[in-house]
């Protein structure tokens, strides 16, 4: 049984549509129309589902072609395969448009990485 897509628009009045999650009766992932259309084109009518990481975070997903068993729909919307992390601005993991995803490349996550473990907290103690 194939689940409908619906269509709408958002507050920008871009065309949008929400994917039914096959493992979330009644849930969607929205994305822009066009991203939609892309995904469809290179993977066809696939179910889309919600796994985690083992670590509480919920990723959007769909089967691969081939060896790749699972993609992370968000990593086809930002068409990026350098991508290491996405933030998702909303905090809303089922937001899949463009414009709620921040990407960060491998090397601005090393980056970051390494600023965290060089920062030194500042002394809870005044200094003599």
């Amino acid at each position: 049984m194939t689940l409908a897509v619906l269509h709408s628009r958002d507050d920008d009045g871009r065309s949008v549509v929400g994917v039914p999650l096959t493992n979330r009766p009644g849930a969607h992932a929205w994305l822009y129309e066009t991203d939609h259309a892309a995904i469809v084109a290179e993977y066809g009518h696939r179910a889309w589902f919600v796994n985690d990481n083992g670590k509480g975070q919920l990723y959007v997903r769909l089967r691969g072609l081939g060896r790749r068993r699972l993609v992370m729909v968000a990593r086809l919307v930002v068409a990026d395969p350098l991508v290491r992390l996405i933030r998702y601005r909303d905090g809303d993991r089922l937001n899949l448009r463009s414009r709620n995803l921040d990407v960060l490349t491998a090397r601005e996550l090393t980056t970051r990485r390494t600023l965290r473990a060089t920062h030194v907290a500042p002394s809870a103690s005044p200094l003599p």
